[in-house]
């Protein structure tokens, strides 16, 4: 079917075997063959060994698209031997271009092709713990009054309730890639209010009702991590009494 992104996949085909590279391919939803009016392009360029500095960061073999280039961001993975190219387009659409050398393709492209969760017990375990710590200078800073820093902080730990959120999703689902609805997107529905202009009060406020769904997260998934709620309620109650 033509879309946008076929014809954008060829261009981009074209200039980076111009420019050296050993082949192009997509990935995700063009590849599946499940594009919609929301859908980015993926595409997958597998350059010589040792010449991916030829390809990225520096864009400029990439062709020019039917609409202008607004914004740009690079990411490296792997060291030297691997880097993503994403290009904001000025009507919304988005072309994400990753850089791989050929002794990490095919590795790569399994790893693509492999839609299974990649969350477990440690990865909870480390939203955890970070969400302990933030929570606990959230209420150190509100009792200072530091409220742009405790504000941050505090509306932080909503961020982490997501993630966890999105952990459970991805294991009710099978899956790390969503594309519609899931049952688990009720969960949004448990994320504290968040209060305009918060001052210290509403601050320590905000961090107890997010601990709160945090612990009803946990009690809703099948992961079990560290949370020692009550050293920070002491440290709430401190607070409170000024």
């Amino acid at each position: 079917m033509a879309s946008w992104q076929n014809s954008a996949l060829d261009r981009i085909e074209a200039a980076a075997l111009a420019h050296g590279a050993i082949r192009v391919q997509p990935f995700g939803s063009v590849a599946a063959g499940t594009l919609d009016e929301w859908s980015d392009l993926d595409a997958l360029v597998i350059a010589p060994d040792d010449r991916v500095a030829e390809f990225w960061p520096d864009h400029q073999w990439l062709p020019a698209f039917d609409a202008e280039v607004v914004a740009t961001k690079h990411w490296r993975f792997r060291s030297d031997v691997a880097g993503v190219i994403q290009l904001l387009l000025a009507d919304g659409r988005r072309v994400d271009v990753m850089v791989v050398e050929e002794s990490l393709a095919d590795e790569r492209i399994r790893l693509l092709a492999d839609l299974r969760p990649v969350v477990d017990a440690s990865t909870v375990d480390t939203i955890a713990n970070t969400m302990v710590f933030d929570a606990l200078d959230a209420v150190h800073r509100a009792a200072r009054g530091e409220r742009i820093l405790s504000t941050q902080l505090a509306f932080g730990l909503v961020g982490y309730c997501l993630d966890l959120s999105s952990a459970i999703r991805d294991l009710e689902t099978g899956s790390c890639v969503h594309r519609f609805p899931a049952n688990a997107d009720e969960l949004v529905d448990l994320l504290p209010a968040i209060p305009a202009a918060p001052g210290p009060a509403d601050i320590l406020q905000v961090v107890t009702a997010a601990l709160d769904c945090f612990e009803d997260l946990i009690g809703r998934g099948p992961f079990h991590p560290p949370f020692p709620r009550t050293a920070i309620d002491n440290l709430i109650r401190r607070a409170e009494r000024g």
